[in-house]
């Protein structure tokens, strides 16, 4: 997920610095238009705020990727100093295939948090079934024993000694009332573990519906995104037709350049969000679907 978070921020930062220089070269021309008197300083004030508006939003994305390659170092087993990971982009990434909006249990039984929990539970249910099997009767069955009058009240009664039975009895049956409580806190045992077994998958399924529903979301963001970038592309090639027909200005030119830019990373901005959402399902499954090129939620 780091990795797809750094090189998201890497394609975001090339974007939003494009967007920057768009602003300068749009500053410049206001400032000749502005010394022509053919533009007034409102026009100027506003262009030089937008962008030293843009160039602001520039400072978040850096420290972002700073603390992603820093995360990174640390998961490789390296210090910041010691190593960097080398450069990457979104463009080497595949685009995620859609499933439905829904994903088989069985897929989040393999996280290690639900497989924990199972293995409690079994021994758990083993410690009953050890605690109820040292209540069963231990004797030496020898001919002696059956010359010994055997009821249930003399069976199951407590025995404070070895002899009874003419030395068929090697053992106490019980040792006062020890085993019925160690049966007990086995019960008891088992309980809690059933409880939290069932609490740790009912958490697992919330957290995957939680990113099944995001995974949603994100596709329409990304949809949106891409209408709106096609339209400032169309808005971008009609503008610059128009400049070289000589009916439409160069500034007019420039803003329209900028708003594909932008719509352009907005795009990659979506693009990675669904990756990393993509990225969070395959964790929270356990590992249990493909990789994130083959998770994205579809209707």
């Amino acid at each position: 997920i780091q990795a797809l978070t750094a090189s998201g921020l890497r394609d975001e930062i090339a974007a939003a610095s494009a967007v920057v220089q768009a602003d300068k070269t749009e500053v410049d021309l206001v400032k000749r238009q502005r010394a022509a008197g053919t533009v007034g300083d409102a026009t100027l004030a506003e262009a030089e705020e937008q962008l030293a508006n843009d160039a602001a939003a520039l400072a978040p994305l850096r420290s972002q990727l700073a603390a992603a390659t820093d995360t990174l170092s640390l998961l490789s087993g390296s210090t910041p100093g010691e190593w960097t990971p080398p450069p990457s982009s979104l463009t080497s990434v595949t685009d995620p295939k859609s499933i439905g909006l829904s994903v088989p249990s069985e897929l989040v039984r393999r996280r290690p948090d639900i497989m924990a929990a199972e293995a409690d539970l079994h021994r758990a249910n083993a410690d009953v079934g050890v605690a109820t099997a040292n209540r069963y009767p231990r004797l030496v069955l020898t001919a002696d024993f059956t010359q010994w009058a055997l009821t249930p009240g003399q069976l199951w009664r407590d025995a404070a000694s070895s002899t009874m039975a003419g030395g068929g009895l090697t053992a106490p049956l019980f040792q006062g009332g020890e085993l019925a409580a160690e049966e007990r806190a086995a019960k008891a045992g088992y309980e809690a573990s059933l409880a939290r077994y069932r609490q740790t998958v009912l958490q697992s399924f919330t957290q995957v519906a939680t990113i099944l529903q995001t995974l949603d979301q994100d596709q329409d963001n990304r949809t949106q995104s891409e209408q709106g970038l096609a339209a400032a592309v169309h808005l971008s090639e009609v503008s610059e037709l128009e400049n070289h027909q000589g009916t439409l200005g160069r500034l007019p030119l420039l803003v329209a350049q900028r708003r594909e830019l932008i719509a352009k990373r907005a795009v990659i901005r979506a693009r990675a969000q669904q990756l990393e959402d993509s990225a969070e399902l395959m964790l929270a499954t356990g590992g249990g679907m493909a990789a994130p090129s083959t998770i994205i939620a579809e209707r």
